[in-house]
Formats: structure tokens, sequence, C-alpha cells
């Protein structure tokens, strides 16, 4: 039993280091795609509000608030 539970132990040990190891090999790599990525939102972000300033709003949020809460009031008091 010993044996067993030793032989776990220093395999999540072994296991532990790797994944630390691997994270320090691959930080600059790891740094860049997180840039890349904040970027990709930022456009996404500034090319949606572009597309709303354009664009009809539609339906006001309170109309549809207004719905919602009728919908839930029937459905409880039936």
């Amino acid at each position: 039993m010993l044996a067993g539970m030793t032989t776990v132990f220093v395999f999540l040990m072994l296991m532990m280091f790797t994944i630390q190891a691997l994270a320090f090999l691959t930080r600059r790599q790891t740094a860049r795609e997180l840039r890349r990525v904040d970027e990709q939102r930022k456009q996404k972000t500034a090319k949606n509000s572009r597309a709303r300033s354009r664009e009809d709003v539609g339906v006001p949020l309170a109309v549809i608030s207004a719905a919602i809460a009728a919908f839930e009031h029937d459905r409880v008091f039936r």
C-alpha cells in the first residue's frame, strides 16, 4: 500500500513539475496570443458599436421586459 501511494505521489509531483516547466517555456508565446486575442476583441467591439449606431435599434428594452413580465405573471396565476 505504501509503495502505491508513493508511486502516485511521485507521479503527481512529476506532472506538476512538467506543467510548471511548460508554462515557463511557453510564456512568450502565451503573452503574444493574449495580446492578439485582446486586439481581436477590441476590433470586434468597435465593429459592433459602429454597426449598432448605423442600424435602428428596433424594439426598446422596456417593451421586451414588459412582455416577459406579463408572460411570467400569466404562468404564475394560471
